[in-house]
């Protein structure tokens, strides 16, 4: 899975024109389809936010690999209030803001696990 960085002004401080083993990708990523069913990997469609990061995850996971072009770039709007407010959790993200109740109380014993390995992967990166 190929990613491309995102200006919010810093573009200039990149060292190195790809980045591997990146989880954060951002909006536009090139996907080797044919690579991704090699290793087993599939969209998680029972989340509801951070898919791309454990998308991301798996494929490190399973000796896949993730690069992010830094040499271009799409330029970012920062504000600071719209886009994804509704989805934001001033008290911290928990299980029910990744996934439904119901629907995680159906997975799989495999992925309960991955979902808790996911949530401990956001909170450790929340400010």
């Amino acid at each position: 899975m190929s990613g491309f960085l995102r200006d919010d002004g810093t573009a200039v401080c990149s060292k190195v024109a790809w980045k591997r083993g990146a989880l954060s990708l951002y909006k536009a990523v090139l996907l080797n389809l044919s690579k991704l069913k090699a290793l087993g990997i599939e969209y998680a469609p029972h989340l509801k936010q951070f898919e791309d990061i454990d998308i991301c995850m798996k494929i490190t996971e399973a000796g896949g690999e993730t690069v992010k072009c830094q040499t271009y770039c799409y330029r970012a709007d920062m504000h600071r209030q719209g886009g994804c407010d509704g989805q934001r959790h001033s008290e911290g993200t928990s299980l029910t803001h990744l996934c439904d109740t119901q629907r995680a109380a159906n997975l799989s014993d495999a992925d309960n696990l991955r979902l808790r390995k996911l949530l401990t992967w956001v909170q450790g990166h929340e400010a």
